[in-house]
């Protein structure tokens, strides 16, 4: 009754057998001789245990107290996982938000794209899309295309569109 009265008052409180030891001054295994009943605590003993275990000496040894687990630790499980549930659902916000950004990303990059398109099928309609600068024959004429600030525009907005395919699926619900 005397051990199982000191072990559970212990667990309630939070302590393990060594921490128990190393507060009242003595080794491990005195703890767990007191536990199993193989020993008992002389008078002196069993006055610093009960202000360790911030009980009475009568609780010590009266009837056999109930193992009662600790509310400190109940509260802390219970605050531990609402922060996890907060964290959880803050990820998922910010997940959404970024899925969201590169959707719009993708859309912007094929607007661009058809925009640019149309305006080089535009300018191929013109009779002067090519202008020559130099001699008009042989080897020293320089040909230059009026359609190269649509074509960069295009490349740019294909590699928007590439980085934003690459962001949707890393931000995709697992």
């Amino acid at each position: 009754m005397l051990g199982e009265n000191i072990k559970n008052i212990r667990k309630s409180k939070g302590l393990s057998q060594e921490d128990l030891a190393i507060r009242l001054n003595v080794v491990r295994q005195t703890v767990s001789k007191w536990e199993q009943g193989l020993s008992v605590p002389d008078s002196e003993m069993l006055i610093k245990i009960a202000e360790v275990l911030e009980t009475s000496v009568s609780e010590i040894l009266g009837e056999t107290v109930a193992e009662t687990p600790s509310n400190g630790i109940k509260e802390l499980a219970e605050k531990l996982e609402s922060l996890n549930m907060q964290i959880s659902k803050m990820g998922e916000s910010k997940r959404k938000t970024r899925r969201t950004a590169f959707i719009a990303l993708s859309f912007a990059s094929l607007v661009i794209i058809m925009i640019n398109v149309c305006l080089i099928f535009y300018k191929n309609y013109e009779m002067n899309s090519i202008g020559i600068i130099g001699g008009a024959d042989g080897p020293t004429a320089i040909f230059i295309s009026g359609h190269m600030p649509q074509e960069i525009m295009i490349i740019f907005a294909l590699l928007l569109l590439a980085v934003s395919a690459i962001g949707i699926y890393i931000n995709r619900r697992k």
